[in-house]
């Protein structure tokens, strides 16, 4: 027997308001936002690890951000040097530079913003303190695609990669936060690694091949008072830094082996040693330069480049690179890719410091040799 046409009216009904209810859901259930965009004063989702939070956003200033599969990871770096990752934060989007600021703020650089689209000109700056966004900074079209930028006393200076031909640098005010393009750089290709970093009121750009042309492979040295490259070095790469030195590692156009190399910072080459792979990534601490591969982590003396141990990769570790956002946190304890966070010696891996998972979770101690604690190796 067919069924009254009411009743199926009446099922119509209740799936329209049903529909209605979930798009108009009280903000008070429902106070999160899946727009193209974060929105000035949208509140994140967050998942607060520690019991022990920061009091005030100033605090944050005193804090390092990590890049997480979840999102941003807020870690506390204490006396000790045992880090505590605090809190995660959900931001949607894939990220390519991420730090704190001098007042707490969260500032995240995101190429391809939250839908992956090539034309993205956002800069984001997250209060980490209420999760919500202080700040969203539209760039102008030229500096498309801001993959870096770095923080000096009233200004930001950003890098946008735009369609990998050419790099637009350009200058954000911290006052009111308005933005201007100051240089653009023909036949320069995306940033490698570390894409950009300030030096004695200098700039230093890492620039890989472009479309057209693989000896466009460059560091560069800017003036951002003169707004101009001052010096220019082929020897870029996956790339790391001191007070002192640059340390880049890979394969060099014309050159037909692997090299790992220190320059100082008016670009020279200081010293070099060969390596033995060329899909490398790069970091350092105080004493050593650390090349990974798929499979071995070598360490090398930062003064003679001397290679001190091979180490084998954890089989946890599937298509390792070290954490460029980060490198290390502390002296030994090491960000590699998204979730794994190591403590390294000079002969071993320790196991996992944060357990992480896919989805952030909780975080466990580093199991450690007996006896020791993690200032003996500090």
């Amino acid at each position: 027997m067919r069924k009254p046409y009411y009743q199926y009216l009446v099922t119509i009904i209740i799936m329209v308001m049903w529909l209605f209810l979930l798009n108009s859901c009280d903000e008070k259930l429902n106070p999160y936002h899946y727009g193209p965009y974060l929105e000035e004063g949208e509140k994140l989702e967050a998942e607060h690890i520690s019991t022990n939070q920061p009091t005030s956003r100033a605090e944050y200033s005193k804090f390092i951000a990590i890049s997480l599969y979840s999102g941003v990871g807020v870690v506390r770096i204490n006396e000790d040097k045992r880090p505590e990752l605090v809190k995660t934060i959900d931001t949607r989007m894939r990220m390519s530079h991420i730090k704190f600021d001098k007042d707490g703020l969260l500032w995240i650089a995101a190429p391809f913003g939250i839908n992956d689209y090539i034309g993205e000109r956002q800069i984001y700056i997250i209060d980490p303190h209420t999760e919500k966004v202080h700040k969203r900074i539209n760039l102008p079209k030229e500096l498309m695609r801001p993959s870096f930028f770095v923080f000096f006393d009233d200004k930001v200076y950003v890098r946008g990669d735009r369609e990998g031909c050419s790099v637009g640098i350009g200058m954000i005010d911290r006052n009111d936060y308005n933005s201007k393009l100051l240089l653009e750089l023909e036949n320069t290709g995306y940033e490698i690694t570390t894409g950009m970093f300030a030096h004695n009121g200098y700039i230093i750009l890492n620039t890989g091949w472009t479309c057209t042309d693989p000896d466009s492979t460059k560091l560069l040295k800017f003036d951002p008072v003169e707004n101009e490259i001052i010096i220019s070095s082929k020897f870029a790469n996956s790339c790391t830094y001191d007070n002192n030195y640059i340390y880049t590692a890979g394969s060099y156009y014309g050159i037909d082996e692997p090299r790992l190399y220190k320059l100082d910072y008016d670009l020279n080459v200081v010293d070099y040693v060969k390596l033995d792979d060329y899909n490398l990534s790069i970091t350092h601490n105080n004493k050593f330069v650390y090349i990974m591969d798929d499979y071995y982590l070598d360490i090398y003396d930062k003064g003679s480049l001397t290679k001190v141990r091979r180490l084998t990769v954890p089989f946890d570790l599937l298509d390792p690179i070290l954490n460029y956002n980060t490198g290390f946190i502390t002296n030994n304890v090491l960000s590699i890719n998204l979730n794994h966070i190591y403590v390294i010696s000079e002969d071993k891996f320790y196991p996992n410091y944060f357990d992480l998972g896919d989805d952030g979770g909780g975080q466990n101690p580093p199991q450690l040799p007996e006896g020791y604690t993690l200032a003996d190796y500090d």
